[in-house]
């Protein structure tokens, strides 16, 4: 049975994935492009549903972009403590997610983009509050990567509500905040 399949069995929730299992680079989980275009919050629910079904509480440490045989690779690496013989350690694990048919495109269809000032400026200042977006860029290199290659970024928080986006747009830098009312995972 294929991950998309288990998972929509175990926990009632069918992510747009196909592909592998996202255990290495050469066998991704490939994200299908559907409105809302929320690949990070469907990349998270599925290491959710993933922890959950290994029994595992893991935390993400680093995410990054990777250009692999012409394909958009995001690639998440978590860290959940294990025991062994009555002594505590770390485990780190990559997982790899194919983003190609997704990356770059608008999360939501022109249809579906309302814009209301005032629910995104209190949005924004309750950004910490909700535990939204912490932080954009994972460090420096990730930095210079969005200044240098690409044009657009997005990130999303732990609970797949909020997303948000960094565009370069004709010299200028667009963010947006986008509070999801479909709070999948």
């Amino acid at each position: 049975m294929i991950a998309r399949d288990l998972i929509k069995k175990d926990f009632g929730v069918d992510l747009p994935i196909k592909g592998g299992n996202g255990n290495s680079i050469d066998s991704p989980v490939i994200i299908e492009y559907v409105i809302p275009n929320d690949y990070v919050g469907v990349e998270y629910a599925y290491l959710k549903y993933l922890g959950i079904g290994r029994g595992i509480e893991w935390k993400r440490t680093k995410q990054a972009l990777i250009e692999h045989n012409g394909r958009s690779i995001d690639k998440l690496t978590i860290e959940f403590p294990e025991w062994e013989n009555g002594q505590k350690f770390t485990v780190t694990e990559n997982y790899y997610f194919d983003i190609t048919e997704c990356f770059g495109k608008d999360l939501f269809s022109e249809e579906e983009k309302e814009f209301d000032e005032n629910a995104t400026i209190n949005t924004i200042a309750s950004a910490s509050e909700y535990n939204l977006i912490d932080t954009f860029f994972n460090d420096q290199a990730d930095y210079i990567k969005f200044l240098v290659q690409l044009k657009q970024a997005a990130r999303a928080n732990e609970e797949a509500t909020c997303m948000a986006e960094l565009t370069k747009e004709d010299g200028y830098y667009k963010y947006m905040l986008y509070w999801l009312k479909d709070k999948r995972g």
